[in-house]
């Protein structure tokens, strides 16, 4: 007991407090914007398609089954703009009977102005999608746009 009392006083007296040498810099506020996945389209790992204002108008399309004429995507109106069948690479089915839900989509996320439409269930109605106000489409058609919750996304 006595040797462990001698080696605490002997460390006690031989210890030394140590100043603490760290400095401390103030920033101001700081915004980080960036891409989930940055670079050039053509160097992403992912199939990636974007229709242009352009691509839309100087072509003469006329609804969403002309605009979205890309691999990988199927629309298919059956009556009119009102009941419209999307998919991206098998994604965007509905069910039957009952279930079907005729007019919307499910199973895609779509993103207007970066603002999803989507539903909490799901579906999405492009009942509403003015093809004249588009400015851009992005569509992605991986397993990496779960990166962007599963989205063919319009910005305007």
């Amino acid at each position: 007991m006595v040797i462990l009392l001698i080696s605490f006083i002997v460390s006690f007296c031989f210890s030394s407090v140590q100043q603490d040498t760290t400095k401390i810099y103030h920033l101001g506020e700081v915004e980080v914007v960036a891409y989930r996945a940055g670079g050039e389209i053509l160097n992403l790992p992912m199939a990636v398609t974007i229709i242009d204002f352009k691509d839309i108008g100087l072509k003469r399309k006329l609804s969403l089954s002309d605009v979205l004429n890309v691999p990988g995507v199927f629309v298919q109106s059956r009556a009119g703009a009102q009941d419209v069948r999307l998919t991206v690479r098998g994604f965007g089915s509905r069910g039957y009977g009952d279930k079907s839900n005729a007019g919307t989509v499910r199973g895609i996320k779509i993103l207007i102005d970066n603002f999803p439409e989507t539903e909490p269930d799901g579906r999405t109605s492009l009942d509403f999608v003015d093809i004249f106000s588009i400015e851009r489409i992005e569509i992605i058609r991986t397993n990496s746009s779960t990166l962007f919750w599963k989205c063919l996304r319009r910005d305007n």
